[in-house]
């Protein structure tokens, strides 16, 4: 009697599994991979699953000691800002070089600095003056104020003058008569 098989008997032979990768990370074959999976299939088909996993774990461990940083993305993306920003420093440099020989040396940039903060300065004290300068009507009003007193001040010298005058009179006529007693 031939004995049939149901259709979900498992065979002990099979080359394949339906469970997940061994590895959380899922990656595409290699080349290695292809053709070891192609002698797999064709003539050794007595290695068994288990070996097979434990065979790919070992090569998988093998070759984690070979990742280079450089491969990553995120290594890329940092070598490339690295990159640009040399990139920017020595053009900025070399623009910086060329403003500064434009404008003559050193020397000369020296000499276009100082008469800038001299006009700076210059300005500067403009508008100070500015905001502090007195009005016209005020001035002629303080002249004004100046002159009249300068009037009253006039007036009383030349009343004290003339007082002077009278106070040495009577003075004089007091010493006569304690003199001639």
């Amino acid at each position: 009697m031939i004995e049939q098989q149901s259709p979900m008997a498992v065979h002990s032979d099979a080359s394949f599994s339906d469970d997940p990768p061994s590895s959380p990370v899922f990656r595409t074959p290699s080349k290695r991979d292809r053709a070891r999976d192609s002698e797999s299939h064709t003539g050794d088909r007595d290695r068994s699953v288990v070996d097979s996993v434990v065979s790919d774990r070992r090569d998988r461990s093998m070759n984690a000691g070979r990742y280079n940083k450089l491969s990553s993305p995120l290594a890329n993306l940092h070598h490339k800002e690295a990159q640009t920003r040399k990139l920017n420093d020595a053009r900025s440099s070399r623009a910086q070089q060329k403003a500064m020989e434009r404008r003559g040396g050193l020397e000369k940039m020296e000499s276009l600095v100082m008469n800038r903060e001299k006009a700076d300065e210059a300005e500067a004290m403009r508008r100070d003056a500015a905001e502090n300068a007195i009005p016209a009507e005020l001035a002629s009003d303080l002249e004004r104020e100046q002159q009249d007193e300068m009037e009253l001040y006039d007036e009383d010298l030349m009343d004290f003058i003339e007082r002077r005058d009278e106070w040495e009179r009577e003075l004089e006529e007091m010493m006569a008569e304690f003199s001639v007693k």
